[in-house]
């Protein structure tokens, strides 16, 4: 309705209501001075000397044409006004359309029009002019057919609330439910495609009828793939561990031979008595042999070394299973936002629709023009656009939700903060920085990756030392040497062994070097792990600022911007409001919501973020101290100068190493 058509009406409305009342005013002035004139008329010759000075018919007669004038004029406005309350009937119509049965308001079965004014005790208009037209009588309106509603949305107790903002800031409150339907997988396409192994306990994808965001991340972590394969990382280190360490503890060996020798000379004598000087026959030997290194150097600090590598691998897992945590909760976020998304979506697009059709019954009855259809068709194509890709990325949240956690859920409850960890996250960034430079998992795989290395630069080194073996051995040998005794000869013997390296081409230089190289490559990691983890937490605790701050702001636009909505829809009663700037205030009204909805969940990724930056995981076990390797009690100076130390640990639940 554009603004010419609005004042049009109001003044309509003003003199439909104050035009009549004038005019009976005005008669009656009019009355009152003709009526004296005829019962005091004076004689004859003293009214002609009368008209001739003031001529009072001429001026009766103005007066009764102006009169007949404002009664036609009164006549017109009251028409007006009538096509004016039937227009804004029309509107109440078209309005009541759009909204829900519960927030339709009623209407009279008339609208009150002015009373035509009752004839005065003026001269008649045959009288006064024969040419004046007659006075036209207003017409009653007609009935309301509809109620005109405003936007409403229905809470959980049933009843209506018009734009009302929520009472309590949080994903539940604005939404006003506590769990919503999701369609995850809804033909059940994706899990028949899903390949299953029965040696890894490829189980099929288990239907689920309500899941909330604990348990969702719990059967993300258990059954996530990169999970269980670090877990079997760190049991190949733990078996590599035991092989090293095997190499400490004595070993036993069992060796037994038999074939032909030829013995030249031979240990048995000829018919001359003389050695043969050549013989073949057949040999027997059986050796038993038990050895116990006491100076192996190298194998020393290879065990050592393995202990470490242990942890670095137990490290590496809590860094996958971190981000199993922070996968699952960020698709489980996702899986509800889109679910949220589409159904506000949805909601505006049924509005827009409505709308449209009320605009196009005005267009065609000329009571709004083209473009305002146009306006109107785009932005509910817009909200249908909007409303498909809510939906496609719903059904993408939900395929990948069922491949991270292996359940297909109909309905999810509205995640809150502290069920991410948001209680166990650091008040501040400087408590944040100070945990996750010994809690964070990348930081703690790295360190213990730096301990291996320092370990294995002194294994390289002790290269160069002998090694020293006691060893206890036992043989016995049949026609050694072409001995004919039938019993053999058994020797047994306790020895020292010691074996030592003397030159190798320069391969133990090469190694040592190797060694050293990679030492440095980890402690350049370290230190760049270190600097990106203080980026990332200085960037989440902003970011997390801002968006809390922002949340405070968007609920009062909301409260707002309902305000006004609701102000709105009322004045559209009296026809006193442009459609189009209630298409407006609707879609400020979803934008305002829908920016919540975001906000809401982008504070809960940041603090999933935080919580796996500081801590990999939100609860916290046990630690236990990694031994520390010969160098180990010195803090180690980083690369940029600074003494920092940050001591692996390891993290122990249910008999396995646990990040």
């Amino acid at each position: 309705m554009s603004k010419r058509l609005r004042l049009g009406i109001c003044c309509v409305l003003f003199f439909a209501g104050y035009l009549p009342l004038t005019v009976k005013a005005f008669g009656a002035d009019v009355q009152e001075n003709a009526t004296p004139v005829r019962k005091t008329s004076p004689a004859p010759q003293e009214n002609a000397t009368k008209r001739s000075q003031s001529k009072p018919d001429g001026v009766l007669a103005n007066a009764a044409t102006a009169a007949a004038a404002a009664a036609d004029t009164a006549s017109a406005a009251a028409n007006a006004a009538d096509a004016a309350a039937k227009a804004a009937l029309s509107a109440l119509d078209a309005i009541n359309s759009i909204l829900p049965p519960s927030q339709r308001h009623p209407h009279p079965s008339s609208v009150p029009v002015p009373a035509p004014a009752k004839e005065k005790a003026l001269p008649s208009v045959s009288e006064q002019s024969p040419d004046q037209p007659p006075v036209i009588e207003p017409q009653p309106l007609e009935s309301f057919s509809q109620g005109f509603e405003t936007s409403s949305r229905l809470g959980e107790n049933g009843d209506a609330t018009k734009f009302l903002a929520p009472e309590q800031q949080t994903l539940v409150g604005l939404v006003g439910k506590f769990e919503l339907p999701v369609f995850v997988d809804t033909g059940g396409e994706f899990v028949k495609s899903l390949p299953g192994d029965a040696e890894i306990g490829g189980e099929a994808a288990a239907p689920l009828g309500e899941t909330n965001l604990d348990e969702s991340v719990s059967a993300g972590r258990s059954f996530s793939r990169e999970s269980l394969a670090a877990k079997a990382r760190v049991e190949q280190a733990q078996a590599q561990t035991g092989q090293a360490f095997g190499l400490l503890l004595p070993s036993a060996s069992v060796r037994a031979s038999n074939g032909d020798e030829t013995s030249t000379p031979s240990v048995a004598l000829g018919d001359d008595g003389q050695p043969i000087s050549s013989e073949t026959h057949s040999r027997k030997d059986l050796t038993f042999t038990v050895r116990q290194p006491l100076f192996d150097l190298p194998s020393y600090f290879d065990w050592q070394r393995r202990k470490v590598v242990e942890q670095a691998r137990a490290e590496s897992h809590r860094v996958t299973d971190g981000d199993a945590y922070l996968a699952t909760s960020n698709s489980y976020l996702s899986l509800v936002s889109t679910r949220i998304q589409a159904d506000l979506t949805r909601e505006f697009e049924v509005q827009l629709k409505d709308l449209l059709t009320y605009i196009e019954k005005r267009a065609r009855a000329g009571a709004a023009s083209g473009s305002d259809m146009d306006r109107v068709r785009a932005r509910s194509q817009a909200a249908m656009s909007a409303r498909l890709e809510y939906e496609s990325a719903h059904a993408a949240a939900g395929i990948e939700f069922v491949r991270l956690t292996n359940v297909v859920p109909r309905m999810v409850r509205l995640p809150e903060p502290d069920a991410i960890g948001g209680a166990q996250m650091p008040d501040s960034l400087g408590h944040a920085v100070a945990a996750a430079m010994t809690t964070n998992p990348e930081i703690a795989s790295l360190a213990a990756e730096v301990q291996a290395a320092r370990i294995d630069k002194s294994a390289a080194k002790g290269r160069y030392l002998p090694r020293l073996d006691v060893e206890y051995s036992d043989n016995k040998s049949l026609h050694a040497g072409g001995d004919t005794d039938p019993d053999g000869q058994r020797d047994q013997r306790i020895m020292l062994v010691l074996n030592a390296s003397l030159f190798n081409g320069g391969s133990d230089y090469q190694y040592n070097n190797e060694r050293s190289a990679r030492y440095s490559e980890l402690k350049y990691r370290m230190d760049d792990q270190r600097r990106r983890i203080v980026q990332e937490l200085s960037s989440n605790y902003a970011t997390l600022a801002s968006i809390r701050e922002r949340i405070t702001v968007g609920y009062r636009e909301l409260a707002s911007i309902s305000m006004a909505a609701d102000a709105m829809s009322k004045r559209m009663f009296s026809g006193n409001q442009s459609l189009l700037d209630l298409l407006d205030v609707y879609d400020r009204h979803y934008q305002a919501r829908a920016r919540l909805v975001e906000l809401h969940i982008r504070e809960m990724t940041t603090i999933t973020q935080i919580v796996r930056l500081v801590k990999g995981t939100p609860e916290m076990i046990g630690v236990l101290p990694v031994p520390a390797a010969p160098e180990a009690d010195k803090p180690s100076k980083d690369l940029s100068g600074s003494q920092i130390h940050v001591e692996p640990m390891v993290y122990a639940s249910s008999g396995h190493v646990k990040e």
